[in-house]
């Protein structure tokens, strides 16, 4: 028998194909008459179970059967049939795996990725978000992934034993993909995840790809006119510009914001309209409701300039809010 990279088709030789589900493939991607490797999985009176990927197994019943079978044999099986309860039945194929030559194909999974924007139409229901994780938080209970596509920032509940990390291989900075169920939480919505893998290669890098271009789109600030007619604010106007993108991409990433101010009445009546401003986009871009309490602190300064005082407590906020929050530590 030969065999060929999965999704690398053999040369065009005559032998037989074979089709590989991916293990995050479902039953949706099983079509009648069609071959596909499995792997035997359990044997009892009237059958073997087989598992095609994580979620997709079912029965070969022992009338379709012929010789002997252990538990880890490969076999080439087609779709029987699919019973109202949702159990399926294969039957062998026509195809013997250990004297006939074929070659295998992958066949991965067809994702239709729900925005987070679009969460509570789908309350109830299995939706694959692509992202990426911008806080890790390990609470008592489930560890919670804050995960940023397009359009917002979403947490995902990952349930282990009690107060044991999920997915440790999984880190801020990686690109994954999730498989769950929205379900509101305390007023906010929140995915309970059922699967949660990390993005390699160039699938990564085509979601990565995305992610910044729509970033990037809904960082631009909203073109709005001054208050007043100065040549000297038009002046200033550029740079105003680019620091709101800078302020709006960094709520977009989920990044922590540290307002800081004199101690003054000048210092007042610039932060505090920035920080209501910050604090409403990030609840629109967040779903945890908490989220405007934990992102964003105003700080007054009551020395002229940033002095060492002032850099050792944000310092010290930082690391307590990553300790508690598992927020990032990068800054602009």
């Amino acid at each position: 028998m030969t065999r060929e990279a999965a999704g690398v088709p053999g040369d065009d030789d005559g032998d037989s194909v074979v089709y590989d589900l991916d293990a995050d493939c479902t039953a949706d991607d099983v079509e009648r008459n069609q071959p596909y490797l499995a792997e035997i999985n359990g044997i009892v009176d009237y059958g073997v179970f087989v598992d095609l990927s994580e979620s997709v197994s079912g029965l070969v019943h022992e009338s379709v059967l012929e010789g002997t079978y252990a538990v880890g044999d490969e076999l080439v099986v087609e779709l029987e049939t699919v019973r109202d309860n949702g159990d399926i039945a294969f039957e062998p194929a026509d195809i013997d795996v250990e004297g006939d030559e074929y070659t295998v194909e992958g066949i991965s999974h067809d994702y239709t990725l729900t925005g987070t924007n679009r969460l509570e139409s789908s309350i109830g229901e299995q939706i694959h978000v692509e992202g990426e994780v911008v806080q890790v938080k390990q609470t008592g209970g489930p560890t919670i992934f804050h995960i940023t596509d397009e359009f917002g920032v979403v947490p995902c509940a990952a349930f282990e034993e009690a107060g044991v990390r999920a997915y440790p291989q999984v880190e801020v900075g990686d690109v994954v993909r999730v498989t769950g169920t929205p379900e509101h939480r305390e007023g906010s919505v929140q995915i309970e995840v059922d699967g949660l893998s990390k993005l390699e290669g160039e699938i990564a890098e085509e979601a990565r790809e995305r992610l910044d271009t729509a970033l990037e789109e809904r960082a631009k600030p909203h073109d709005v006119d001054s208050l007043i007619d100065w040549p000297a604010f038009e002046k200033l106007r550029p740079n105003l510009e680019e620091v709101a993108t800078l302020l709006r991409r960094t709520v977009l990433e989920g990044r922590p914001i540290r307002v800081r101010h004199h101690a003054d009445g000048d210092g007042m009546c610039a932060a505090v309209p920035v920080q209501i401003a910050l604090e409403r986009f990030i609840a629109d871009v967040h779903e945890d409701e908490n989220a405007p309490q934990h992102l964003i602190k105003r700080l007054p300064a009551k020395a002229p300039f940033y002095e060492m005082e002032d850099a050792t407590r944000d310092l010290n906020f930082a690391l307590e809010d990553r300790e508690k929050h598992g927020q990032q530590l990068r800054c602009s």
